[in-house]
């Protein structure tokens, strides 16, 4: 699929008239093309959203860490963590998650760490509620 669009404006308007599996496609291309930072977050955080809703948590994961690169703010990165421990956990890959919880821990502040290891003790309860 040929990327003619050259601003972020221009890519989310092409994109959202598209069916899942082409909008994934095109965003890939999209971000294979594009180095501005802004284009590069729209795109890694779109896939990892379509990539999760098709069940697909690998590539959501992949797509996730490609976001957590480009992330801007430390608040974002740390969503970003958070996000990837919630892909992990719903895609089964339990073994990573230590991993990036201890990511989490490094840029996360001291009084934010009691949260979020309750958020992530109810992703895991609602997992295994599932």
């Amino acid at each position: 699929m040929q990327v003619l669009e050259k601003t972020k404006g221009e890519i989310e308007t092409r994109a959202s008239k598209m069916s899942d599996f082409l909008r994934m496609e095109y965003l890939e291309n999209c971000s294979k093309k594009f180095s501005d930072v802004e284009i590069l977050r729209y795109c890694y955080a779109e896939l990892s959203k379509l990539y999760e809703r098709n069940v697909m948590f690998p590539e959501a994961i992949k797509y996730i860490e490609k976001f957590q690169e480009v992330c801007i703010s430390q608040r974002e990165k740390i969503q970003a963590y958070i996000r990837e421990i919630e892909l992990l956990i719903k895609g089964g890959f339990y073994d990573r998650v230590n991993f990036a919880y201890n990511k989490l821990l490094e840029i996360a502040a001291p009084k934010e760490v009691y949260e979020i290891e309750n958020r992530i003790i109810a992703m895991y309860k609602s997992e295994a509620e599932k």
